[in-house]
């Protein structure tokens, strides 16, 4: 098992109970002595290892990766990518005429596990655009001090996030860089979307439902 050092505590509270689990390896240099002197932590793994990978050959329609989601605009499911569609999606959604975004935006990653970002983080890596990732940070104040500090072109919505841009020209949450707020999976209230284009300029665009 491979857990971020922000879930130390979380897995601490259950670990007794994983009885398959051999190895726990710890992303991040945090504190991991709640889960005993046997973590092995992934730097370490890493370190020395020869760059590269030798790819197989694979058939692009087989599976790729598999997501879960809990339902949250319907029932529970699980739904297998291929290869190929993550390529095509990925590059389709780094096109600038699909989603108006290039190589000079900042883009600050907001979404559930369960959709994976697939598109948008890979063309963002793709194209090299600038990618800024929250980890645990995901209440209004911490995801406004970063998109002033990080200058965010492009974020997903935050329901709480209209609440800090009542400070918007203040320093540490100017929110004057973002000129796309895109939302996916379940429906942005209308509420919401008119407070937060009245005290920001943005409108929050629907991308899906």
């Amino acid at each position: 098992m491979i857990v971020d050092d922000s879930l130390v505590p979380v897995l601490a509270k259950v670990k007794d109970q994983l009885k398959t689990v051999q190895h726990i390896i710890v992303a991040g240099s945090g504190d991991a002595s709640a889960l005993g002197d046997t973590v092995l932590r992934y730097e370490d793994l890493i370190r020395g290892r020869v760059a590269g990978f030798a790819w197989p050959d694979l058939d692009e329609r087989a599976a790729a990766a598999m997501c879960y989601t809990t339902g949250t605009t319907g029932d529970p499911k699980g739904v297998v990518y291929s290869h190929r569609s993550i390529y095509l999606h990925t590059f389709g959604v780094g096109q600038a005429s699909a989603i108006p975004i290039t190589e000079k935006d900042r883009i600050l990653a907001i979404v559930r596990c369960s959709m994976r970002c697939r598109g948008g983080c890979l063309s963002r890596l793709v194209v090299r655009r600038g990618l800024v990732m929250p980890g645990p940070f995901l209440q209004a104040e911490p995801l406004a001090r970063m998109i002033a500090t990080e200058r965010v072109t492009y974020s997903r919505p935050c329901r709480d996030l209209e609440r800090s841009a009542a400070f918007r020209g203040a320093a540490r949450n100017d929110l004057s860089s973002l000129k796309i707020v895109k939302a996916g999976g379940a429906a942005v209230p209308l509420s919401l979307i008119e407070r937060f284009h009245a005290k920001t300029g943005i409108w929050i665009t629907q991308a899906g439902a």
